[in-house]
């Protein structure tokens, strides 16, 4: 169950805690301060960006650091419940941290390591995006592309769509992209 968390009392302590201004939180947020007057009256919230940077102000005890082994397992298992023609999910650095049985990608290699030359322009679309939207601050954004794939001139080129979305295990923000080949519907 999700914890319900009242942001405008908790900005007004916050405030309160350090005795900010809300232009002066607003600065310490990288934020301004009618973007605070609207989270502390409840018209808005704040992203999951800044209601990180809130909640360490706050001075919240921090969890216990997850083991890497954990969320490598959890991953795992979202993975191997996705039907189609493959999954994997990568880290905010870049690297695998689970595949589906039938990718080539390893886990601990990079996007990069993982995939061919003549598949970097993928990656290029999802960099560019991944800016556009704050992808790693935004979870559950996601985005789809179709294109046509032909690694090489002896094998006919098909059609290839990819889905990424973040996604949030143990508190943390990953990418999980899910290909599809031809007439396979991205679920």
């Amino acid at each position: 169950m999700e914890k319900i968390v009242d942001w405008g009392k908790s900005i007004l302590s916050i405030r309160d805690k350090h005795n900010f201004s809300q232009e002066e939180l607003a600065e310490q947020l990288g934020t301004n301060q009618a973007t605070i007057s609207r989270w502390e009256r409840g018209l808005s919230k704040p992203t999951f960006k800044f209601q990180k940077k809130l909640i360490s102000l706050y001075g919240e005890p921090q969890e216990k650091k997850v083991d890497p082994k954990v969320v490598s397992a959890i991953a795992q298992s979202m993975i191997d419940s996705i039907r189609g023609y493959g999954a994997v999910i990568y880290d905010r650095n870049e690297l695998c941290i689970a595949a589906s049985a039938n990718q080539k990608h390893k886990v601990g290699k990079s996007i990069l390591e993982n995939t061919p030359a003549w598949e970097h322009k993928y990656y290029e679309k999802w960099r560019q995006f991944s800016e556009e939207v704050d992808f790693w601050n935004t979870p559950l954004a996601s985005f789809e592309y179709t294109t046509e794939s032909q690694p090489r001139q002896d094998i006919p080129p098909r059609t290839v769509r990819f889905l990424l979305t973040s996604i949030v295990i143990c508190d943390e923000v990953y990418c999980l992209v899910h290909s599809k080949t031809d007439d396979l519907d991205i679920i």
